[in-house]
């Protein structure tokens, strides 16, 4: 968590420099979808995993130093998660991984004006720390169904499930209508969020 208060301390420190213009204050929210990439020893199981839909909502600031450039931060609770469905011999396996996350993207971000809009293409990191998570198993056999649901267990240990802190890339595109921004955009994470050795599962998701 320390990484998250140094980029607290960045984002405050920007708005003070940039005191002189015209800062935006304002909530960002909408819908997501989300993945985790898998490899051990080597070998590739992202084809294993689907894409599992969700949410994210908080503030943000953008922070202007020309009529075509801003620095967008923002502090988001977002959801991340996969999901998992396989076949074999009668037996179905499903598995739905729901997590619950804070992010914190600081983007660059250019824009330009068309007729009453604005054009925006924005890129930058993200860092963020697992708050909580779920893990829900699902056997069928013949008709009947057995679940369990367990609590996904941070940290570094041998006992843990995943390791709480996230980083990666952020790159995203929109359109701005006065007040009201509409965009997409793309989060490559590169953290090992996987605390057993020679493994690595990256977590990557879409923001709408």
């Amino acid at each position: 968590m320390k990484l998250l208060m140094r980029l607290f301390v960045l984002i405050a420190f920007l708005s003070f420099s940039a005191s002189s213009n015209a800062q935006s204050f304002g909530l960002k929210g909408g819908l997501n979808m989300s993945n985790i990439a898998m490899s051990e020893d080597g070998e590739d199981f992202d084809e294993d995993f689907k894409y599992t839909p969700g949410f994210h909502f908080g503030p943000m600031v953008e922070i202007p130093f020309s009529d075509n450039f801003s620095i967008e931060a923002a502090l988001l609770a977002t959801t991340k998660g996969a999901q998992l469905k396989e076949e074999e011999m009668g037996f179905e396996y499903s598995m739905k991984l729901f997590l619950l996350y804070v992010d914190v993207p600081v983007l660059a971000k250019v824009s330009f004006g068309v007729g009453s809009a604005k054009v925006y293409a924005a890129v930058g990191p993200y860092v963020g720390g697992g708050i909580m998570g779920k893990s829900k198993y699902e056997v069928s056999y013949g008709g009947e169904t057995e679940s369990e649901t367990e609590d996904i267990v941070w940290g570094d240990g041998e006992d843990a499930d995943l390791k709480r802190l996230d980083y990666g890339v952020s790159a995203g595109a929109g359109v701005e209508f006065g007040a009201l921004q509409l965009g997409v955009s793309y989060g490559y994470g590169l953290a090992n969020v996987s605390p057993e050795s020679g493994m690595f599962r990256k977590v990557c998701h879409f923001l709408f």
